[in-house]
């Protein structure tokens, strides 16, 4: 275990390997023994096949509970997930969150991550009769 101090509390983080793997990692949070966040990473091949960049980290899932927010929990998570990715001689973290959420493009934005590809969605009619 590994202890960080932030404003007056401590938290306790734990590192749990997810499927026994090299490439993939849970980092969780605790304050006196209740999880109060997680940040979930892994290897992946990049989405742009023109790219020259063939791997990633991946953030897979991030989440602090409302009440520890602001208190660099999240902070802390995002950078144990990129020293897991930089070990493994990776260049880059990417992540997704959903265009209208702006509450996380803010907060990933304040971690260093910038918008560099977008992604449109379009409601089919022949799938929405079939499913």
């Amino acid at each position: 275990k590994v202890a960080y101090f932030f404003t007056g509390i401590w938290y306790n983080f734990r590192v749990a390997l997810t499927i026994n793997s090299e490439e993939r990692k849970v980092i969780i949070a605790e304050e006196r023994g209740r999880i109060i966040g997680f940040i979930a990473g892994e290897v992946v091949s990049c989405h742009l096949p023109i790219s020259s960049i063939r791997k990633v980290g991946y953030i897979s899932g991030a989440y602090v509970l409302p009440e520890f927010r602001g208190k660099g929990v999240m902070r802390t998570l995002e950078s144990e997930m990129v020293m897991f990715f930089q070990a493994l001689g990776l260049k880059y973290a990417e992540l997704n969150f959903l265009s209208r959420n702006h509450i996380a493009r803010k907060s990933w934005e304040a971690l260093g991550y910038e918008v560099f590809r977008e992604q449109a969605r379009k409601k089919s009619e022949s799938l929405v009769k079939a499913g």
